[in-house]
């Protein structure tokens, strides 16, 4: 696909879901950015573009795997750090877009919005899946105990950050983000939190790519209610019956439980259609519908 038909795909899906917001009274916030996420689709090629990159580098095994005879595969499949590295570069693409690349550091902004330093946020980016050293990676399908889950994961924040000593302030700012990462209740919470969704999406994208889909069957015993809907309503099926993870955990973020509502400057949404433009050249139709509803909710009377 020449990228000029790239870009005008990626344009009109980008109009679209900003129609979605405008009718469900969301807000969206466009001043003070340093470009149109929306009519600037170079600019965000060119960062889905790094974080693909970046995502690609995850399945790359280390040529001590190989040498010490741990295993002769050349691709390794993502780990909890792994996930954390893409997300570490999500929320640095985010921030920059945010508050310009002057933020942290010796940089002129030295605090987000809601008082936060890149320190803390990026301690909490590091910290935030580490609990899972003791938990495991439970899968976000609808069926996991929620509440057993963040207490477990806040008890393992609280043990680690004891091992800081006389920190106190630090060790405080970064629980306290994380609450609010938890609670998406405040700005860099909620960047947090779509980083730790859109960082995956761009995972599995990268893997349809470059390496080895990954799929579900809709008789998989693992699946979930949720993933049976969502795979009910998917675009596309290999084989026979398997769907691609890419797709229902898109539709998840945009449809089911519609965390895209949280991206307030549509960032997260921009590089999520350009990644998906990118490596399947066409957006999904099973969005066209809720484009339809926004266009009548608006039009003028």
């Amino acid at each position: 696909m020449k990228v000029e038909t790239l870009y005008a795909i990626y344009q009109g899906a980008m109009r679209e879901e900003r129609l979605v917001r405008l009718a469900s009274d969301l807000p969206v916030i466009e001043e003070g950015l340093p470009f149109s996420i929306t009519e600037c689709p170079e600019e965000v090629y060119a960062i889905t573009w790094r974080l693909l990159e970046n995502a690609r580098s995850e399945f790359v095994s280390r040529s001590y795997n190989t040498r010490y005879n741990l295993t002769e595969e050349n691709v390794v499949y993502e780990s909890v750090a792994a996930h954390s590295n893409l997300m570490n570069a999500l929320v640095t693409h985010a921030l920059d877009f945010c508050y310009g690349t002057q933020f942290g550091g010796d940089g002129q902004i030295r605090r987000t919005g809601d008082g936060y330093t890149y320190r803390e946020i990026i301690e909490v980016v590091r910290l935030h899946d580490l609990a899972e050293n003791e938990i495991g990676d439970i899968p976000d399908n609808g069926d996991r105990d929620e509440a057993e889950k963040v207490y477990k994961e806040f008890d393992y924040f609280r043990r680690y950050l004891e091992s800081y000593g006389g920190k106190k302030h630090f060790k405080n700012r970064v629980l306290d983000l994380l609450r609010h990462m938890y609670r998406k209740d405040s700005p860099t919470g909620r960047l947090l939190f779509l980083a730790d969704k859109v960082s995956a999406f761009i995972a599995t994208l990268c893997l349809d790519c470059y390496v080895k889909m990954p799929l579900m069957h809709r008789d998989s015993p693992l699946a979930s209610d949720r993933d049976k809907m969502e795979m009910s309503a998917c675009d596309y099926s290999y084989g026979d019956g398997f769907y691609r993870a890419s797709e229902m955990w898109t539709m998840d973020f945009l449809s089911f439980r519609k965390h895209v509502e949280f991206d307030e400057t549509m960032f997260f949404t921009g590089v999520l259609v350009m990644a998906t433009l990118m490596v399947n050249g066409i957006w999904y139709s099973w969005r066209n519908p809720e484009y339809f509803k926004a266009e009548e909710i608006l039009k003028p009377t």
